[in-house]
């Protein structure tokens, strides 16, 4: 007879980790598809004049760098009095369910789709891209704009980027979690696995909560330095919430980068 499975045992966990990892994947990747559509929202004309998604129409005369911020933020309240004319193919649930059933059939074949020549080329495309955007964007980037931008163009500017820089990464984790089981042998594997989801919980927190919170205060100490509030309690007051989401921010990426670090010795280690 079979023995019973020993849960202290690797080949009792590790199929159950490695199902976990494609069930985060699948997440992931469903959260970024669905945050991108939303960001891309077309206007549409109700009665003859054109009506902008909500995220466009944060306050009159708003500049381009709040288009984004943010659809998370979004009431009912803010929707438009009537519905929309018809909507562009990506925006119909009919698409949206073929996407996020595409990923999960996917995903649940694991890389069994993908050769693993394939499966490397795309590996190793994904993490150099993804590792490079994160050391250029933190260290080169960042640091350039800031010494050289006035702070509320460098804060607008940051605002269009830092959406893109996150989904993009997420993404590019999502890609490498996928293929990460065929192009590492069994114990490599366990390592990469758990650093790049390391990774990319880190940045699907940013991506989703902490740049999102730190727009929104951003914007609201922007409008009362504009209208000569500065030093009031009010602006005082979010200048500290901006301090605390932007610090978490900053440390949350670069944990993720230090997941990077360690993920580029595992591959080193082939």
């Amino acid at each position: 007879p079979t023995p019973p499975p020993n849960p202290r045992s690797p080949r009792f966990w590790c199929p159950l980790l490695l199902h976990a990892m494609r069930a985060l994947t699948v997440v992931a990747m469903c959260l970024v598809a669905g945050h991108a559509l939303a960001l891309r929202l077309p206007s549409a004309r109700v009665g003859g004049s054109a009506v902008a998604p909500r995220h466009a129409l944060a306050r009159p005369g708003a500049p381009l760098a709040q288009r984004h911020a943010s659809v998370l933020f979004a009431t009912a309240a803010d929707a438009p009095p009537t519905p929309f004319v018809e909507p562009a193919l990506w925006n119909k649930n009919s698409f949206r369910f073929a996407v996020l059933f595409g990923t999960v059939a996917c995903a649940a074949k694991g890389t069994a789709l993908l050769s693993a020549k394939l499966a490397a080329f795309l590996h190793v495309i994904s993490f150099s891209t993804w590792f490079g955007m994160m050391v250029y964007t933190t260290f080169v980037a960042g640091i350039t704009m800031f010494r050289n931008l006035e702070r509320q163009t460098f804060g607008k500017l940051q605002a269009i980027l830092f959406p893109l820089y996150f989904s993009i990464s997420s993404a590019l984790l999502a890609a490498m979690l996928i293929t990460a089981p065929t192009m590492f042998p069994a114990p490599m594997a366990q390592s990469a696995l758990f650093w790049l989801s390391f990774s990319l919980l880190a940045t699907l927190f940013n991506q989703f909560y902490l740049e999102p919170s730190a727009t929104k205060v951003m914007f609201k100490r922007y409008a009362l330095e504009d209208a000569g509030k500065q030093e009031s309690d009010e602006w005082l007051q979010l200048g500290k919430q901006f301090g605390k989401f932007h610090g978490s921010s900053s440390l949350l990426n670069l944990l993720a980068l230090v997941g990077g670090v360690m993920h580029a010795w595992t591959i080193a280690s082939l």
